[in-house]
């Protein structure tokens, strides 16, 4: 049964409860139940054991004016501050956090459009900042004068943390948050991801224009004015719209299976008494 191969351990008793089993086979032409290969296996994710060793790698950006003390930016559908939640997402898809993980398996080297990202932060586009969660409060009506990049190890907390929990990453290095039950993340520091830009650096500028990322904004590129106020209203209400499209989904999903169950016991009543 493919849907029992999702997770054998977690499963396992399901094999012999025959209501799982006739739903199965009732569900079965509608190719529902099949297994799921496409990124089966996340970055960060351990064997499940309460030891075990998970290191999400996440970017955290930062800005500054002075070069020495650096303030946050904060992305909507990243962990972020250790007390945050993790945000309901699905079924909507966050280009910029999507490939923000992708670019956390590598360099900025490796992604030349993270270099981008940090030169419109400089700028302060309107367009840009919007696809973020929030912006450091020194930042709101004036954009930095430096941006830089750190990487961290990311973890959830556990009720049970105690001695036997191992660092992320394998490292002793300090664990923030480690012992604050308030959090729902823990991360360890991994060093630099992208060195300080500063805004009008000639260096940077030189790269923008190799990409053909340079200042000038062709006006015929930019979206209708109607069409950015209707991404700017979905962004801003994206998680309320997964919500409801969620629960509509669960709705939807335990009406079809309320409605399955019963056909499937009269089914397999009937096969018995032939």
């Amino acid at each position: 049964m493919q849907l029992m191969a999702v997770h054998p351990p977690l499963l396992e008793p399901f094999r012999r409860w025959r209501p799982a089993v006739e739903l199965f086979h009732a569900s079965q032409p509608w190719h529902i139940a099949s297994g799921y290969g496409l990124f089966r296996r996340m970055t960060g994710v351990g064997d499940g054991g309460e030891g075990a060793r998970v290191a999400r790698p996440e970017i955290e950006l930062q800005g500054s004016d002075d070069g020495q003390s650096w303030a946050p930016y904060v992305l909507k559908y990243k962990p972020g501050p250790l007390d945050r939640r993790p945000p309901w997402v699905a079924p909507h898809q966050p280009r910029l956090d999507w490939q923000m993980w992708f670019a956390a398996l590598g360099s900025y080297q490796g992604s030349p459009w993270f270099v981008h990202l940090a030169a419109k932060l400089l700028e302060g586009q309107p367009e840009v900042v919007s696809l973020l969660e929030s912006v450091p409060p020194q930042f709101r009506e004036r954009p930095p004068r430096y941006i830089r990049a750190e990487l961290f190890l990311y973890d959830m907390t556990r009720p049970s943390w105690g001695r036997r929990r191992m660092h992320p990453g394998g490292g002793g290095g300090p664990l923030e948050a480690m012992h604050d039950t308030s959090a729902w993340w823990a991360r360890a520091p991994a060093g630099p991801y992208l060195p300080p830009l500063q805004r009008n650096n000639s260096s940077l500028e030189a790269f923008l224009q190799s990409r053909g990322w340079g200042r000038r904004r062709d006006p015929d590129l930019q979206p209708p004015r109607p069409i950015s106020k209707m991404l700017w209203v979905f962004r801003r209400n994206s998680g309320i719209l997964a919500i409801l499209v969620n629960v509509l989904v669960v709705s939807l999903t335990a009406a079809v299976v309320l409605e399955c169950l019963p056909r499937a016991h009269r089914q397999s009543r009937k096969i018995k008494k032939e």
